[in-house]
């Protein structure tokens, strides 16, 4: 029995003359009729389609299915590592956070990198590099009789799965043994990098907003 488009190619070379070339700019069949066999093609269904005239039939979507399938897969195993790699860093932040106004340095100091680097755009120096100089620096803040970190509205891009980038506003309040209360908000940008397989705070940026 002859398939639609076969009957679609009956009534379409019904009148075709033989050694005459091919009408149809877009044939490369290479066909000498005055309408093209193949015309019929763009009026068919897609599947009808996978059947070319006088071949076998042609089964393509066998062989799609797979690799539609594996890339799907990849896809989304790429997001699950991404999600997975952002959450686990906003733990770091998060936990890092909760640890410094606990004045817990002993959770607090393994959470970074040894060649930390902080910016704090107000405190001497700006620019404190290496874990030692870091640490010395938050100890110093026992001086004070309080100092607390709120993080705000934190959002973290992964990359390669190994490293986070995160932004986030910040109030950061202190209190003198005089009384003297001061509030300070701001911005802060914190990279974090995977080593050893955990994730660690690898550079910080703090800048005050008002």
């Amino acid at each position: 029995m002859a398939t639609r488009h076969n009957q679609a190619l009956l009534l379409t070379t019904a009148g075709s003359v033989g050694s005459v070339r091919c009408a149809n700019a877009f044939c490369l069949s290479g066909c000498s009729r005055t309408t093209c066999r193949y015309a019929a093609y763009l009026r068919a269904p897609l599947w009808d389609m996978l059947e070319l005239p006088h071949k076998e039939p042609m089964r393509i979507h066998p062989l799609i299915a797979p690799l539609l399938v594996g890339i799907a897969l990849t896809v989304s195993s790429q997001v699950q590592a991404q999600a997975s790699s952002v959450g686990d860093a906003e733990a770091v932040g998060a936990k890092a956070a909760t640890a410094f106004n606990a004045r817990d340095y002993a959770t607090y100091e393994p959470l970074f990198t040894n060649d930390v680097e902080v910016y704090t755009g107000v405190y001497t120096p700006l620019r404190f590099v290496g874990k030692a100089q870091w640490m010395a620096f938050i100890r110093g803040l026992d001086n004070l009789a309080a100092a607390s970190y709120d993080q705000r509205q934190p959002v973290c891009r992964a990359y390669n799965n190994d490293v986070v980038l995160c932004n986030a506003y910040f109030v950061f309040t202190t209190t003198t043994k005089a009384g003297v209360t001061t509030v300070q908000t701001g911005r802060e940008s914190s990279t974090l990098v995977k080593s050893g397989g955990k994730w660690l705070i690898a550079n910080q940026h703090f800048s005050a907003m008002f």
